[in-house]
């Protein structure tokens, strides 16, 4: 084959290249990272719903978390049957797996959708890099099987809703409906695509002289989306309009009464300002990423005012202005509603396809001109820091901050914002105590009940030899400072272990026999 034909190839089948690499990698990385405290729970609801689907268990009718989603959930339980896996480490490492590699196929889908949009490789790559050079969303793609897959999921729903508005074909509205029946599946909230699509359907309708393709692809999305919706979710099956609105309301005002560390105070997820997603998102990005989409916010602003046609038709500018309602509204309607957020802004990172979204346009739109060269060089400069930062920190790169906190004075944030708030990092410890002190039981005190959930991902082998016992039985104290971020002065001298990024402590194991 010569150069020029695998030069191409390879352009044609870049997207699938870039997925490809990155799944070998997060393949060979996988076992490095924990068990979150909600997954035991998010796989139990699975469970019970398959038992309610297969096995005819009217169980799941009064299960707490039956309003959840189960899209992802049940294929994941369906998978898990399939292969026969028992053992507590085959499961979740199969899970994380699975987890890791739908994210991947947002990225994927998401390279897709830019070069659709500008017909632009490069534009592309960088778009697929913002993704997966994200670090909080990066580690999360192993262990969050609840808001990586909604914000895959959303991702897949906007080509395919970009290619409806564009072609207007019977098959692009099936697949349109197909995805944002999933969508809604996966998270309430995914109700604001198609509330944002089909309304656009009604414009193009509305202007053009043949307006049966877009009314009648209001009518297959509406159908197709509450199709797939009732027949995906089992919630619906005995009562599909009041569960559904069951669902809705609790997840507009959900039900977690915890406190979150937020600028050193503990202060009641109920009662948080609205300042919470602005201060997390602006201090959890590259600099340089909030840079460049703010720049594209801008430049959007500026575009729609002087072309203002172009955000009433079917353009690349109404598009974006699509995107950047995707990104802005969410965040809005979590203000007005003052929605319950907690654990940084993990409920929200779906909005973050969105505004990578307005920093390839903002790229696009300076393409041409002498900005692009020395953009392109802080980007990638960018894309380099974070890229160390993340080997650096594996497997804990969710406590990722970015460098306009670089000159804090040490434990910082540990003091002021939740680092491992899911605990995650217990792995690591547990591994720790078990490589110093080899061939006998280990007692272990944990600072969080959730915490033993990590044993499950140890060796078979390794698990036997770890018990866990109240703090005046154990020979260590492991905590990862949530709820406590003050230093344990009792243990003062006694340290044996620690995990520690930007300067501040994420977990820490003390001797105390």
């Amino acid at each position: 084959m010569k150069m020029e034909q695998l030069t191409l190839l390879l352009k044609r089948y870049l997207g699938w290249v870039l997925c490809a690499l990155a799944l070998l990698v997060g393949t060979v990385s996988l076992d490095g990272y924990g068990i979150n405290w909600d997954e035991t729970q998010q796989r139990r609801t699975g469970s019970i719903a398959y038992s309610y689907v297969f096995e005819g268990d009217d169980g799941f009718l009064e299960w707490k978390d039956r309003d959840y989603g189960l899209a992802f959930e049940l294929p994941l339980i369906i998978f898990e049957k399939a292969f026969h896996l028992t053992d507590s480490r085959n499961v979740y490492l199969m899970r994380h797996w699975l987890t890791h590699f739908f994210f991947l196929l947002g990225c994927y889908f998401f390279f897709r959708l830019i070069d659709y949009l500008y017909q632009n490789k490069l534009l592309a790559t960088l778009g697929f890099l913002l993704l997966l050079l994200q670090p909080r969303l990066y580690a999360h793609s192993f262990f969050n099987s609840k808001d990586i897959p909604f914000m895959a999921m959303l991702i897949i729903s906007l080509y395919y809703a970009v290619v409806a508005l564009d072609k207007k074909t019977t098959l692009s509205f099936l697949k349109l409906g197909v995805c944002a029946g999933l969508l809604i599946n996966l998270r309430i909230m995914g109700v604001i695509l198609p509330a944002m699509v089909l309304p656009l359907l009604v414009v193009d309708a509305l202007k053009s002289k043949n307006r049966l393709p877009a009314l009648k692809g209001i009518g297959i999305v509406l159908a197709v989306a509450c199709l797939t919706l009732y027949t995906t979710w089992p919630l619906l099956w005995t009562a599909p309009i009041d569960n559904f609105v069951f669902a809705f309301k609790n997840m507009s005002k959900f039900r977690w009464g915890g406190t979150v560390l937020f600028f050193g105070d503990m202060v009641k997820a109920t009662e948080i300002d609205w300042t919470y997603f602005p201060v997390w998102f602006s201090m959890t990005n590259p600099i340089p990423y909030l840079l460049l989409g703010l720049s594209g916010l801008l430049l959007l602003i500026v575009r729609g005012f002087k072309a203002q046609g172009e955000v009433i038709k079917n353009t690349h500018t109404r598009h974006n202005v699509l995107f950047a309602f995707l990104f802005l509204a969410p965040i809005l309607v979590v203000i007005v509603l003052k929605s319950v957020l907690y654990d940084g802004w993990r409920q929200l990172y779906f909005v973050y396809p969105a505004f990578a979204l307005l920093i390839v346009y903002g790229l696009h739109r300076i393409q041409q001109t002498q900005l692009f060269k020395p953009t392109l060089g802080l980007l990638a400069i960018s894309f380099v820091a974070t890229s160390v930062f993340m080997v650096r920190s594996y497997p804990v790169q969710n406590v990722y901050f970015n460098n306009a906190l670089a000159a804090a004075p040490p434990e910082y944030l540990r003091k002021n914002f939740e680092q491992d708030y899911w605990g995650t990092s217990y792995k690591q410890a547990i591994e720790h105590v078990l490589a110093q002190v080899p061939d006998s039981t280990i007692s272990i005190c944990l600072a969080n009940t959730p915490d033993p959930f990590n044993k499950e991902l140890l060796r078979k082998k390794d698990r036997v030899r770890v018990q866990f016992l109240p703090e005046a039985e154990a020979q260590f104290f492991i905590t990862n400072y949530r709820w406590h971020p003050q230093n344990y002065t009792e243990y003062q001298d006694r340290s044996f272990h620690s995990i520690s990024i930007n300067g501040s402590t994420v977990c820490e194991t003390f001797k105390l026999k």
